[in-house]
């Protein structure tokens, strides 16, 4: 039997799956791309209201006005008593006190090297005692040249005995009155002094004071010597006196107390609180400025700008500026001397 050659035989497999793979392929097509997510419809921006265009405003009033300076002060001596070193370049050998302690009058609070200073002063002692006899030999002799020689020597010898005391008193820094010490320098065995500045502050705890000290100097403006200051003491009120302002500070040669000046405020008390001690806090309040019956706006309603001040007042369904003068101000409020009618609705920022 003949046969066809093997090219020639026809391939029913291979026509089969060619036909099933067009089949597919029209079939995708006519999907429109379905084995693809399907895109999301693009959302319409959300509506947003406009907010309506609102002010705060506050209206102009009547009422009376004060500028106060508050704070809190410590209770300090008005007497203290600054010890320093008569001869500088003396040489510590004991710090015999600290901040805090009781002292009398006469103690030692600095005790210096005396090296042989103590001896130094025994020796004239004994010359003092020779002169004198000196004196009674010559007297005795009846010679009065003689008695003028010893005489001579025995001022000499006591001359040298008062220095050499002197020094040796020098030697030792000694409390100058009753009180409790303030302030006493870190001083080491050995160190030398080379200046006279205070070593040992002894203050009296009986006379006390009030002292205000503030970083702001500016918020102490206006304050004067003689104002009268309302202070506050566990829970109980006294009254006091401005005595000193930094601007009304003695001029002093000391550059930690020109500093202390600089920032503090010092009351007088008409009454010593009860139980008060040095150290102890207060709170007190000083009337700087008052008017009375005045027009007052809060300070957030006048505006500045290139030396200009004003305000913003709505009338009806305008608005307005109106340059004022002002006079006493408050953290919070202003006074319009000038410029501005009571009742008057201003815009605030």
């Amino acid at each position: 039997m003949y046969k066809l050659p093997a090219k020639m035989v026809p391939d029913r497999c291979g026509k089969r799956h060619r036909v099933w793979l067009l089949a597919a392929a029209v079939a995708f097509a006519a999907s429109g791309c379905s084995l693809l997510p399907e895109e999301e419809a693009s959302l319409a921006p959300p509506l947003v209201k406009p907010s309506e265009d609102s002010v705060q405003t506050a209206t102009a009033k009547r009422a009376d006005i004060v500028r106060y300076v508050r704070g809190v002060g410590a209770f300090e001596s008005t007497e203290i008593v600054y010890h320093a070193l008569k001869e500088p370049g003396a040489i510590v050998e004991a710090m015999l006190v600290k901040a805090g302690d009781v002292v009398k009058r006469g103690d030692v609070l600095v005790q210096f090297q005396l090296g042989d200073l103590d001896l130094l002063v025994q020796e004239h002692e004994l010359a003092v005692l020779y002169a004198e006899r000196g004196v009674r030999e010559a007297i005795a002799s009846g010679d009065d040249g003689l008695v003028e020689i010893k005489r001579l020597e025995l001022s000499i010898a006591k001359t040298r005995l008062e220095k050499t005391r002197a020094r040796l008193s020098s030697l030792q820094l000694v409390a100058e009155a009753d009180g409790v010490v303030v302030f006493a320098e870190k001083l080491e065995r050995n160190q030398q002094v080379n200046d006279g500045r205070t070593l040992v502050s002894v203050a009296n705890p009986a006379k006390l004071r009030l002292a205000y000290e503030t970083s702001n100097r500016a918020g102490l403006a206006g304050v004067k010597p003689g104002m009268p200051v309302a202070i506050v003491h566990e829970g109980r009120t006294y009254t006091g006196t401005v005595a000193q302002t930094p601007d009304s500070a003695p001029a002093t040669t000391n550059p930690q107390l020109a500093e202390l000046y600089a920032r503090a405020l010092y009351v007088t008390l008409e009454e010593t609180p009860e139980g008060a001690a040095m150290g102890e806090l207060a709170d007190l309040e000083i009337a700087v400025e008052r008017s009375e019956d005045a027009i007052v706006v809060p300070r957030a309603a006048v505006r500045t700008y290139f030396g200009r001040t004003y305000v913003q007042v709505i009338e009806g369904e305008s608005r307005k500026e109106f340059d004022v003068e002002t006079g006493v101000q408050t953290a919070t409020e202003v006074e319009i001397v000038r410029g501005l009618d009571e009742g008057a609705v201003v815009i605030l920022q």
